[in-house]
């Protein structure tokens, strides 16, 4: 019998699910977290580091019942401003313990963010006579390309291309 609550369970799991590269593709990342291991609400919360202009910026990630949610919009924007991910580095995730009052560094987050228009031209190149390519071969060329991803993020990306 297992005692192991559903999703990721501790740091070496976060590491193991985002590997060596990840690429967010789209607007939003969902992942199913252990609610045993890291409860979410307004006391107990992940967020996000990363550096920009040489600045540390922290952002809070939003979750879902037992999902993490990382939304790429939310993410990359500074005192409501958009900023360009290309000047964005040195993604850590973080989880915060409101009973201990404590920050934990769970794991650097190698996180590529593929924004909808380098999607659409990598679908569109390899639409083939007005065939869209199989959701299996455009998961395959963005693991490729850019690094590990989810297929529901895949699914939702070509969703909203048509």
């Amino acid at each position: 019998m297992s005692t192991r609550a559903g999703g990721i369970n501790n740091s070496l799991d976060f590491r193991n699910f985002f590997g060596d590269q990840f690429a967010v593709v789209g607007s939003e990342l969902k992942i199913q977290v252990s609610s045993v291991s890291y409860p979410q609400n307004s006391n107990n919360f992940f967020y996000i580091q990363y550096q920009y202009n040489g600045e540390a910026i922290n952002k809070k990630m939003a979750n879902s019942g037992d999902s993490l949610i990382i939304n790429r919009n939310e993410l990359l924007k500074v005192d409501d401003t958009p900023i360009p991910v290309d000047k964005v580095s040195d993604y850590i995730l973080y989880y915060f313990d409101g009973a201990q009052e404590i920050s934990k560094i769970i794991t650097p987050l190698p996180l590529v963010m593929v924004s909808s228009d380098e999607f659409k031209d990598l679908v569109d190149g390899m639409t083939l006579d007005g065939v869209p390519p199989a959701e299996s071969d455009v998961f395959n060329l963005v693991s490729d390309v850019y690094g590990k991803c989810q297929l529901e993020n895949i699914r939702f990306a070509l969703s909203t291309l048509k």
